[in-house]
């Protein structure tokens, strides 16, 4: 079993004012017993007292393992081979994966993945109750297909008058892993990698390319973004208008020198449906929009289930984005308004209400990590989809307000647990939490937990 490591601190999760050197490490191989592992999905060991944190080794395996760098607290190795290995290891399906930062469990079976994610946030579920008499109900992982789930990915670029190559970056580096597929793509996604790399190579101008953003909406339809850092001369635009041609792929060049689009091979608009409540979402590929569709469904279902919405409720949700959530639940409550910090997705949202048919809902802009402009007034219960820094002034506003209940859905733990403190010291107590595993095969963790305020008398 894959332990929880609940209790131990990430090392550098905290925010320092400067940064420690690293000490010249032997290159000579340890062997190591791998007792747990991190946050960050690395095997942990003891040696000589010191704790050090292996790349690529399992919970229970004793390998073999080279030393990366040394700190004062701890240090880093990668597993270089497995002496005696855990049940859960799995051969690691892609080719890239010893070099890629894209992915870090690839090595773990799927089961064992969510096993060790499921631990990790209980472990910090049970300090945040520590001294609570609260029954909490934990709802099974939310999960998908473990690859072939990304809709979306942002690919780096490299070019120069000798060749091109593009891919994710390097393990702990700014350099480029070359690719030509990956496997959590969407299988017509990651198709036209191959074709992409051969359009970028033959430009002209290749050497001002920095990126490439991928997507695949719900139509099938791939929309590409190439991002360049100046104008194209005309022959490299003929040939982005040839391969759109031939490929069917829907091509745009933007100059992030002026940030504007240049030059787009069509009009067309890709777009995200739910199909459980017929509902289409315009948007556009720069747009924040959930990368797992098959997840980002089933996580919409458990909210409305666990709000329990009424025709008699009056909801407000906070980061709304384009209207994922917000649209999702306005069938089944009196109104609901939504709060985005970005002008251009609350126009969106907005669209998107208009396209639906949908007129109970108003959208607004607000500066979110201030809350100063957000009045509460009527509203039964709140919806939180915050970014990484999580939302700590607003849920002090929130924690204030005569809500039954709030939602919140976060993608860093640390934050959920701090702004939790705030509304557990404002009467809240937790009912309900789940894991969101929107990214398989990687360390990344996203956790729902319901909020209800004890009803009086």
């Amino acid at each position: 079993m894959i332990e929880s490591l609940a209790n131990r601190k990430t090392p550098g999760a905290k925010l320092n004012t400067f940064k420690a050197s690293k000490r010249k490490v032997s290159q000579a191989e340890l062997e190591l017993n791998i007792t747990g592992l991190s946050e960050q999905g690395q095997g942990i060991a003891k040696h000589r007292g010191k704790v050090i944190f292996v790349r690529g080794a399992i919970v229970g395996e004793r390998v073999r393992a080279t030393l990366l760098s040394s700190h004062k607290d701890y240090d880093q190795a990668v597993c270089k081979r497995v002496l005696e290995p855990s049940a859960a290891r799995v051969q690691a399906r892609c080719e890239h994966y010893n070099h890629c930062g894209g992915c870090q469990l690839q090595h773990v079976d799927y089961r064992s993945q969510l096993l060790f994610k499921s631990e990790l946030a209980a472990g910090k579920l049970t300090r945040l109750l520590a001294g609570s008499e609260s029954a909490v109900i934990v709802a099974e992982p939310i999960s998908s297909e473990p690859f072939a789930y990304r809709h979306r990915a942002r690919l780096s670029v490299s070019a120069s008058k000798h060749g091109c190559s593009f891919g994710f970056k390097k393990r702990g580096s700014h350099t480029i892993e070359p690719i030509d597929r990956c496997d959590v793509l969407l299988p017509a996604l990651a198709a036209v990698i191959p074709t992409l790399q051969k359009l970028v190579s033959g430009l002209r101008q290749r050497s001002q390319i920095q990126q490439l953003l991928l997507l695949e909406d719900s139509s099938g339809i791939i929309f590409v973004r190439i991002i360049g850092n100046r104008i194209l001369p005309e022959e490299d635009v003929a040939a982005l208008a040839s391969c759109s041609s031939a490929t069917a792929i829907e091509l745009e060049y933007y100059d992030s020198g002026c940030n504007s689009s240049r030059w787009r091979s069509s009009t067309t608009t890709p777009y995200y449906k739910n199909h459980t409540l017929e509902l289409s979402y315009q948007y556009m590929i720069d747009d924040f929009t959930q990368v797992n569709p098959r997840v980002n469904e089933a996580m919409i279902n458990q909210a409305i289930s666990w709000l329990n919405l009424s025709a008699d409720d009056r909801v407000a949700d906070f980061f709304c984005g384009i209207g994922n959530i917000s649209l999702a639940m306005a069938g089944f409550v009196a109104s609901l308004q939504g709060y985005e910090l970005v002008p251009s997705m609350v126009d969106k949202a907005q669209i998107n209400a208009i396209d639906n048919n949908i007129d109970n809902c108003l959208f607004e802009i607000a500066d979110l990590f201030s809350a100063d402009n957000v009045v509460g007034a009527g509203l039964t219960k709140v919806v939180l989809d915050p970014p990484r820094a999580g939302a700590e002034s607003l849920c002090r506003q929130l924690a204030q307000w005569p809500l039954e209940s709030i939602l919140y859905i976060s993608c860093n733990g640390a934050t959920l647990f701090r702004d939790a403190q705030v509304l557990l010291a404002g009467g809240f107590t937790v009912e309900k939490f789940g894991l969101v595993d929107m990214f398989p095969q990687t360390e990344h963790v996203e956790m729902m937990a319901l909020f209800q305020r004890p009803a009086v008398g």
